[in-house]
């Protein structure tokens, strides 16, 4: 089951965006030193202040997606995706797909384009965004730095307006 998380679900919210953070630092422009040391209330805010949504397995939140908007009147057109994380025991079932595809359906009633980026070398979210129709646009050399080591990202966009699903 997909639902959009709500400012009661931060404590799971917190738990599954930690272990993003920890298990796949790379892949993330946040960081968990940083993120661990923000306070409940800031957690809360922030499902109040962009769209993220969950994948369960009964109770459990197993995947994550989130959605953030541009304030700026210049902006406003565009949404950016991020968070996007699924538990490596549930890898393989869908679960990514079915996130991004929801999250595709939710950014149209606000966007018109959805930019995400993706690190050189992961071949399997490369391949997702594509299938959901994103294109690449571009590579971020540097884009992230992780201890000593650098990350460059390929940046891509989806536009949500006069495309075929």
């Amino acid at each position: 089951m997909i639902r959009h998380l709500t400012s009661e679900d931060w404590p799971i919210w917190k738990a599954i965006r930690l272990e993003a953070l920890e298990k796949v630092p790379e892949a993330f422009g946040s960081s968990f030193e940083d993120e661990v040391l923000r306070s409940d209330a800031n957690w809360q805010d922030s499902l109040k202040n962009s769209d993220i949504f969950g994948v369960f397995q009964g109770d459990e939140l197993v995947g994550t997606a989130g959605i953030f908007y541009h304030q700026q009147t210049k902006l406003q057109h565009k949404a950016g995706l991020f968070a996007v994380y699924v538990k490596p025991r549930c890898r393989g079932l869908g679960l990514a797909g079915k996130l991004i595809a929801a999250i595709i359906e939710h950014a149209k009633t606000k966007a018109l384009q959805l930019y995400c980026a993706v690190v050189i070398g992961n071949v399997s979210a490369l391949k997702l965004y594509q299938h959901y129709g994103f294109v690449q646009i571009g590579v971020e050399p540097r884009a992230l730095k992780v201890g000593e080591k650098f990350y460059d990202e390929i940046l891509m966009v989806r536009e949500l307006d006069d495309v075929a699903d």
